[in-house]
């Protein structure tokens, strides 16, 4: 392209045109208009396709996301997740179970703790219904997010 510059202002224009261009490309604009006072110039780009793709890409996965984050309505069990590291307790000192299979249980009830560093955090259950299954044997390390109960929809 062959640049026919007529004065020093004309080259100042045609360098902020250039940079306007740069910017475009940069961005992926297909569209970019400035005004002043004195000065108007829009400037179009070519279509760029890939940047549909990408957006069409971006909303697919946006509803791939929101499917997997439904939750189906037939749930009839869930699992109460270890909120902590350290070890599962669900015996108490004087050697009683606060938990067994078959036992019903409501929202907020007690169903062990996790020793970290000495310190005990309760955990209790989120859920009401029957204890279908202890994953875990009393004393044994857990990690942050394993899975501790099974309650099960009366």
């Amino acid at each position: 392209m062959e640049k026919k510059i007529k004065n020093k202002e004309s080259a100042g224009e045609v360098e902020f045109i250039e940079n306007l261009m740069q910017v475009m490309n940069e961005k992926n604009l297909t569209e970019l208009s400035y005004e002043t006072k004195n000065f108007n110039i829009t400037l179009k780009g070519a279509y760029d396709s890939n940047k549909e793709k990408q957006e069409k890409s971006e909303k697919t996965n946006e509803n791939i996301i929101n499917k997997i984050i439904e939750i189906p309505n037939n749930i009839s069990s869930w699992d109460i997740l270890s909120k902590n590291i350290g070890m599962f307790f669900y015996k108490s000192s004087d050697g009683k179970n606060n938990i067994e299979i078959g036992k019903k249980i409501k929202t907020g009830d007690y169903i062990g703790y996790v020793l970290t560093l000495g310190v005990k955090n309760a955990i209790n259950s989120d859920f009401a219904g029957v204890i279908s299954e202890i994953y875990v044997e009393n004393g044994s390390p857990v990690d942050y997010g394993k899975p501790l109960v099974k309650i099960k929809e009366i």
